[in-house]
């Protein structure tokens, strides 16, 4: 029976040989499962589930793969009636099966088929697992393939949010660092970060402005060197409309030397602290500093990848955007 169900290219059996040798399987499942009593009841318990989930991969497996007759709803047996039930997902043990991530994905593909759900559509075709666990398991399984753009990757990333924990969010949010691409005109990431009294700034509160962005740090030694250029750019631009932000990638434990930083260097401008290499930096694909970035007044980006301060394009690139 494994050979027609799982090796279906080395067997031409269909339903009508299958289902009558399925059924006896069926009637001797349940004396062998009561004697499976080992002195370890972990094991006992796995194996039990194990075989009640591969019982339904054998099943499932047969009808969706080519065979020369296939059974319609009607034909089937009474056992494809009971595959998809609640109670199979209440906990997360299929999650110790083996290939049990794809064994879920085959549970949810029959659900969705049977009762025509669209697999893609979160709310319809995730109302069968009530588990949390196992909801985010397969939402970022669906997000493993969505190859789409980064924008219409987050509008499926805002509805997923609330079938995933912190960790699977984590795994969301890298997917859409890698799909983004800061292309001059692009509509930008927004980032939202502390500042030293730890008011929270986005981008986009600065949006109808030109933003510079300088993501640096107090360990970095360019970074350091550009200062004195920056501070003169900042003052050559004091009463127009332009906005510049600090975003510092010193780690947690740096945050003291941070604040006091600022105050001895007398940093102008909004100065943020984004706790090490974070979403700013997966996003904007930042892999050293520092790193000058412009926005224009649309939200757009201008360049990911702008000059320094200590050179003079710059300040010719800033002030071509605020003459827009």
């Amino acid at each position: 029976m494994y050979i027609s169900t799982i090796f279906f290219t080395r067997s031409r059996s269909t339903y009508e040989d299958f289902f009558p040798e399925f059924e006896v399987l069926l009637s001797k499942i349940k004396p062998f499962c009561k004697n499976i009593e080992t002195k370890n009841s972990r094991f006992n318990e796995l194996m039990k589930h194990f075989i009640s989930y591969e019982l339904d991969r054998f099943a499932l497996n047969f009808i969706y793969t080519p065979r020369s007759k296939h059974p319609s709803k009607e034909q089937r047996i009474a056992y494809y009636h009971s595959i998809v039930d609640n109670n199979k997902f209440q906990d997360e043990v299929i999650l110790e099966m083996p290939d049990g991530i794809k064994l879920l994905k085959l549970y949810m593909m029959f659900y969705c088929l049977e009762n025509k759900k669209n697999a893609s559509d979160l709310q319809e075709s995730l109302v069968v697992i009530p588990n949390r666990k196992l909801q985010g398991t397969l939402v970022v399984e669906q997000a493993k393939g969505f190859g789409r753009s980064y924008f219409e990757y987050m509008e499926f990333m805002e509805k997923a949010k609330k079938y995933v924990d912190a960790d699977q969010l984590k795994i969301l949010e890298d997917k859409a660092s890698e799909l983004y691409e800061a292309k001059k005109g692009e509509r930008a990431i927004d980032f939202t970060c502390p500042d030293a009294n730890g008011k929270m700034h986005s981008l986009s509160d600065y949006k109808g402005k030109v933003v510079v962005v300088d993501v640096w740090a107090t360990w970095c030694g360019p970074c350091r060197a550009e200062l004195p250029h920056l501070k003169k750019l900042e003052k050559a631009m004091e009463g127009k409309d332009v906005v510049f932000i600090g975003v510092s990638v010193d780690e947690k434990k740096n945050y003291e030397k941070w604040k006091k930083f600022l105050v001895e260097e007398q940093l102008p401008g909004v100065q943020l602290f984004a706790d090490g290499w974070s979403k700013i930096t997966k996003d904007y694909k930042i892999t050293g500093i520092p790193r000058f970035m412009v926005f224009a007044k649309d939200g757009s980006i201008v360049e990911s990848h702008a000059p320094r301060p200590s050179d003079p394009s710059l300040q010719d690139m800033i002030e071509s955007e605020l003459r827009k």
